[in-house]
């Protein structure tokens, strides 16, 4: 099975009309694998390397709404008033407006995510939840990126830790959310193997037509997605 993307801007609604009040009927799981695929979306721009000043302060205080209201939403379910935000920070995060006056948008747990969907049938948000841990991981290694560890100062409140420390800490508070939501934050359970990893790797390069994987590492090779797979997200 595959699972093929499409888009285009002719798709996008001249108006919607959103209520959270209809929405009362979503059973809270749903919710959450919703609001890791928003949060996804927000985490994917932020981590361009060509984005503004503005635009992460703007993603960072999306992605820090997310959390808080996701968590309260996990509370109180169902709360129409938390529901609004949500729908609202969704709508931000899925429009592409904070990604305006980059040289480009990418995606890639979006892109590496749509080969899990499409082999083991699991929803996209839960793969969404199993991968990113492991791919911030995989990006302060490579690149080191002072947007790690303002991720965690300013969305997971991380302080009082050298940089290293701090992006250590930040990508656990991230894990820690993940299971908050009750999500699964690591692949473990879907029991994959060495010889999985090839084809999945192919497929996701192949599927670079519709997202790219450039972020604030260089895009990257079939061989080093091999690397990751087998060292960041399976842990050969």
């Amino acid at each position: 099975m595959e699972k093929l993307t499409y888009s285009c801007f002719q798709m996008f609604p001249k108006v919607s009309i959103i209520d959270p009040c209809s929405m009362k009927s979503i059973p809270l799981e749903l919710w959450n694998i919703a609001i890791m695929d928003m949060f996804s979306h927000a985490l994917e721009q932020y981590l361009v390397a060509s984005t503004s000043k503005i635009n992460n302060s703007l993603l960072e205080s999306l992605m820090k709404t997310i959390v808080e209201m996701s968590l309260k939403l996990s509370k109180t379910f169902p709360n129409e008033e938390v529901m609004e935000e949500l729908i609202w920070c969704s709508s931000l995060a899925d429009s592409l407006c904070l990604s305006r006056g980059n040289e480009e948008s990418a995606y890639p747990i979006h892109t590496i995510e749509h080969e899990l969907t499409a082999r083991y049938g699991i929803s996209h948000g839960q793969g969404i939840a199993m991968l990113m841990p492991a791919w911030l991981e995989y990006v302060y290694k490579v690149s080191k990126s002072e947007r790690i560890i303002s991720l965690g100062t300013t969305v997971f409140g991380v302080s009082n830790f050298d940089s290293n420390l701090c992006a250590t800490v930040t990508i656990e508070k991230m894990r820690e959310y993940i299971r908050a939501l009750n999500l699964k934050s690591c692949l473990d359970s879907l029991n994959l193997s060495e010889s999985d990893v090839e084809e999945i790797a192919q497929k996701s390069i192949d599927s670079r037509r519709n997202f790219s994987m450039e972020s604030l590492v260089s895009e990257v090779s079939l061989e080093q997605l091999q690397v990751i797979w087998t060292s960041e997200f399976l842990g050969f």
